[in-house]
């Protein structure tokens, strides 16, 4: 079974390009129903010819099975966007791979999203499965769980994304009631709780600090490739809500066969590289809250 695919962009055409031509590298893109969900400009929003050109990227010819193009007459935000396109297309499939227009994959990326989602689709130990790897010192042989979820080039099922509580002031004040803080964040290498708190105030407007937030009190986990199957080429100062940096470049990897546990747990060993790799990398938790409050949507450079 070949999952549809989403690809969410808003006013980058020659991100969505890229994006699209790296799922069409895939074989099993020619198998796939992609769903290309564009959102519309802010009112009074400049360089207009940017979302036209956004449309013509999506109506090129590209080698799917099928191709449909959803435009929204309004800007309805990244959260929005993002949920919206996926409840959509979850009233006609029971899982989803989700690509953004800055997420680049590799050639074999779909083949082990499709292979994940088949292989736990029963498994609610799992809440996801991400393409992407972080560039950690530890390197390992098989795919490796984390609890949570992630958001760079990404598949799920039904049953997991209806779960999710969109609340983040209640989210927040369980994991606080729980006295799970000081795990949510990593060992405080990073500061997830205080985006929720962010949320709750509005200050920012991210859909995947409730998805990861959600998985996590749920006890699921997000599954890992050894190597990492997709890279983000959003950080380049380009994006509404991500500036110039290169913390989380990776290279592609081409590995077309991996060994899926079929017990998953948490990898205590990626745990810990994450955390070290957050804390020799990231910027103090502190200021990370200081960069939260001046952004409006999905943080890239905070990830979730």
């Amino acid at each position: 079974m070949f999952a549809p695919i989403l690809v969410f962009g808003y006013n980058r055409p020659v991100h969505l390009q890229k994006a699209l031509l790296a799922i069409e590298a895939n074989p099993e893109s020619k198998h796939s129903d992609v769903y290309i969900f564009l959102d519309g400009p802010k009112p009074g929003a400049k360089n207009s010819e940017k979302y036209e050109a956004c449309k013509l990227v999506a109506q090129q010819s590209y080698s799917f099975k099928s191709k449909t193009i959803k435009i929204s007459p309004k800007n309805l935000g990244l959260a929005n966007s993002i949920k919206s396109g996926i409840d959509y297309v979850f009233e006609f499939s029971d899982r989803v791979i989700v690509i953004e227009d800055d997420i680049i994959l590799s050639s074999s990326a779909l083949s082990f999203l499709n292979q994940g989602l088949t292989k736990y689709a029963t498994n609610p130990i799992i809440s996801s499965l991400s393409s992407y790897q972080y560039p950690i010192s530890q390197h390992f042989d098989s795919c490796v769980g984390l609890r949570g979820a992630d958001c760079w080039g990404w598949a799920t099922w039904i049953d997991r994304w209806k779960s999710v509580n969109f609340d983040s002031g209640s989210l927040l004040a369980q994991i606080e009631s729980k006295g799970l803080i000081y795990d949510f964040d990593l060992d405080g290498a990073m500061d997830y709780s205080s985006m929720l708190g962010l949320q709750t105030q509005g200050k920012i407007d991210s859909w995947a600090i409730c998805w990861h937030g959600s998985m996590f009190l749920e006890g699921k986990l997000c599954l890992y490739p050894p190597e990492s199957l997709s890279r983000n080429i959003g950080s380049d100062g380009t994006g509404t809500h991500s500036g110039t940096h290169d913390l989380f470049e990776t290279n592609l990897s081409e590995r077309s066969h991996w060994s899926f546990p079929n017990s998953p747990t948490e990898s205590s060993s990626f745990r810990n590289s994450l955390i070290q790799f957050y804390r020799q990398r990231m910027p103090e938790p502190s200021l990370l809250r200081k960069l939260g409050r001046k952004a409006k949507g999905k943080i890239h450079f905070l990830r979730k």
